[in-house]
Parts: C-alpha cells; sequence; structure tokens
C-alpha cells in the first residue's frame, strides 16, 4: 500500500503561489508603476519547474506498480484526463468571451478559432494557449502521454523511452539543428524535469533517505538565491536549472521525511494543497482583472502600490480558493459519482489523491 506523503501534498500549494508572486510582480509594474518583490525582471519565478518535477514524482509514486501492467492503462489515462480537463474547460470558457467583448485584455491571437481548439485540446502551438498557464499544461499531457508506454511491455517500453529521452538530451544541447516547434515541444528538455521527478519517486520508493531537512532548508533557500542571480548575473547559468536543482533537493527532502514518520498538517495548509490547481488557473486571469479595477480605481495612489499589490495578491487567492471549493471539487466529485455507477471501483481513485 503507497505512504500518504503528507508534505508533498502540501507542497503542491508551492507551484501557484510562487506564480502568483511573479504574475502580482508584472501586473504591479504594468498598473503601479512598482516592481512588487522585485521580482518583474524575472523570465518566471520557478513554480513551474517544481510543478513538473513534482508531477513526474508523484506520477511515478502512485503508478510504478502498474508498469508492465496493460489492464492499468485505461485507468491511468481516464484518470489523467479527469484531473486536468473538466475544470480546466470550464475556466477556458468563461475566458474566451471576454477576449471577444474586451479584445484590450489579449493580444490578439485569443480570438483566432484555430487557437481557440488548440488551447481546448491542450495542443501546442506557436502562440500561448487563451489561458496563458495552459502552456504547462500542455507539456504536462505529452509526459503522460509518453509515461502511457510503460505500461505495455517494460522491455519495449523501455526501449522506447530510453531512445526519446536521448533525443530530448540531444535537442538541449542544441545537437539537433531544426527550425520546428514540433521537434521542440516533443523532445522539449522541460521534459527532462519530468523524468528528474520519476528518479526522485525512484529513490525515495527504494532508498532510506538522511538529512531530509537539510535538502528541504536548501531547496527552499535556492529559490530566492536564483532570483537574486539572475537579476545581478552574479554566476552565468539559465535560471530553469537553478529552480530545478533545488526543486529536487526539495522534492526529496520532504519526502524523505514523509516516509519516515505521518505528519499531521494543519487544515489550511492541507486545504491550500487540495486548491492548488485551481489557484494555478485562476490566478492569472484574477490578477490582470483586480490590477486593471484598481488602476481605474486610483487605489494604488490612496493605499500605495505595496498594499495595493498585496490585497490583490491576497483576493486572487481567495478566488482560485472559492473555485476550488464550489466548482472543481463539486466538479470531481460529480464524475466520480458518474463513474461509480459504471463500475464498483471509480477509475479516477488514484487521480484524485493528487494535483499535479
Amino acid at each position: 500500500m503507497k505512504k500518504h506523503l503528507s508534505l508533498i501534498h502540501v507542497s503542491r500549494a508551492i507551484v501557484p503561489l510562487l506564480v502568483i508572486l511573479l504574475h502580482t510582480s508584472n501586473f504591479s509594474s504594468k498598473y503601479f508603476d512598482y516592481n512588487f518583490l522585485g521580482m518583474n525582471s524575472l523570465p518566471y519565478s520557478g513554480g513551474v519547474d517544481f510543478f513538473f518535477v513534482l508531477s513526474g514524482f508523484m506520477i511515478f509514486y502512485l503508478f510504478h506498480k502498474h508498469i508492465g501492467n496493460r489492464s492499468k492503462l485505461k485507468s491511468f489515462l481516464i484518470g489523467r484526463f479527469i484531473r486536468i480537463y473538466p475544470f480546466y474547460w470550464v475556466i477556458l470558457t468563461l475566458i474566451v468571451p471576454v477576449y471577444f467583448f474586451v479584445p484590450d485584455f489579449g493580444q490578439g491571437w485569443e480570438t483566432d478559432s484555430l487557437v481557440i481548439v488548440k488551447s481546448y485540446l491542450l495542443i501546442h502551438q506557436p502562440h500561448s494557449p487563451v489561458l496563458g498557464v495552459a502552456w504547462s499544461l500542455c507539456h504536462t499531457v505529452l509526459f503522460y502521454f509518453i509515461f502511457s508506454f510503460l505500461f505495455f511491455s517494460p522491455r519495449l517500453s523501455g526501449v522506447i523511452v530510453s531512445i526519446w529521452l536521448i533525443v530530448v538530451v540531444a535537442n538541449a544541447l542544441f545537437l539537433i539543428p531544426h527550425d520546428s516547434i514540433w521537434i521542440d515541444y516533443l523532445f522539449s528538455y522541460t521534459l527532462i524535469k519530468f523524468v528528474l521527478g520519476c528518479f526522485l519517486a525512484f529513490i525515495v520508493l527504494n532508498y532510506r533517505i538522511q538529512y531530509g531537512k537539510t535538502m528541504v532548508i536548501i531547496g527552499i533557500i535556492g529559490f530566492p538565491l536564483t532570483w537574486i542571480n539572475h537579476v545581478n548575473g552574479f554566476i552565468d547559468t539559465h535560471v530553469s536549472l537553478g529552480y530545478t536543482l533545488f526543486s529536487c533537493l526539495v522534492i526529496l527532502g520532504l519526502s524523505s521525511i514523509d516516509m519516515k514518520r505521518e505528519i499531521k498538517i494543519p487544515k489550511l495548509l492541507n486545504y491550500l494543497g487540495l486548491a492548488s490547481y485551481s489557484l494555478y488557473l485562476i490566478n492569472q486571469p484574477a490578477i490582470s482583472v483586480l490590477s486593471k479595477l484598481f488602476h481605474k480605481l486610483e487605489l494604488h495612489l490612496h493605499i500605495g502600490p505595496l498594499a495595493s499589490s498585496i490585497i490583490m495578491m491576497l483576493l486572487a487567492i481567495i478566488i482560485g480558493c472559492m473555485a476550488f471549493s464550489f466548482v472543481e471539487r463539486p466538479l470531481i466529485q460529480f464524475i466520480k459519482r458518474l463513474g461509480s455507477k459504471r463500475s464498483e471501483k471509480s477509475p479516477t481513485s488514484d487521480s484524485i489523491a493528487t494535483t499535479t
């Protein structure tokens, strides 16, 4: 029986909170002329890197015993579909009409029919999806598809996945000359982060890891150090490399602690972990609307840009939590009930255990 990883569950909230910090800084800079926490010059905050590594970790942790068992493939794919698409479709359907009625909210391509269709299907495209943060979900869907090969013959699937990984590494090292966005997508270095997550899960499942607390502390400190290094250019390295390495430390440290003893998690932190997917999808459109509203009301002039940014961030979190409580969770429960009517055991039971 798989052990419930309480700290890993809570760590899911790290993803949207880091993303919310960056989006708050971006919109504060645009509408309040204020660089919130000095993050506006960052290309991204590291939350997505953590998301990719954590997704790989949880998928391997939950499904490693089913590798080579073709009968489990259907339930895996159904579970992954339900975890990602239904709630995402609800949010996307609410957002799409906004760009038709208020074109200034977007970049122009959001009303293109092909872009909209690809956004619903989470198909990679030159432009960002209509819901900007969904670009990461396109990579996640690809990873799930590749992982699904492991449910077939372990030897054959192992060869296929190994060849794919070799090409990914070669492409990351610029050893494959091309100008195709599809090659960059199918063999993106981003997928290495999922593989790293799988490797971490393998280690945790097979070895007793020491110094978990030390790894977590170093990993957490590493994120602001990566931000500072990128802004000041002390060490010439890709910002994603730092985020990925420190994400691995946090996840390995937390999971090693989880494996040794049961951790009691405060209800609020547990709730934020459950609501992480809603927070992730909702925060960008919520902050965008709030920043425009605050600017129109000149709130930043009355209470200051720092207070306005903090209030905007807190409101985005509240909106995301409300979306989870009143939309996402009831929707998933409804789908589970429908599934239970067709089968004695819901095929999505594993998928509800984690929001990756």
